[in-house]
């Protein structure tokens, strides 16, 4: 689950593989953004957290390596 913040801006972060989604100030703008752009939220039932993927990480959901 990564959800950073910087200054007034909330941005994703790849759980796979680091890449960013484009920040914004709202949250909700932020998650709709990245949504559209083929980011992936997927909550882990094992651990009960929240694994975000970029589209690239996203397309081979095989390749996730979630802890």
């Amino acid at each position: 689950m990564t959800i950073e913040r910087q200054y007034k801006l909330v941005f994703f972060v790849c759980d796979d593989c680091g890449e960013t989604s484009v920040p914004d100030e709202d949250f909700d703008v932020m998650k709709s953004d990245a949504t559209s752009d083929g980011w992936k939220i997927i909550k882990d039932e094992d651990t009960d957290e929240w694994v975000h993927l970029c589209p690239a990480c996203a397309k081979d959901l095989s390749s996730i390596r979630i802890k």
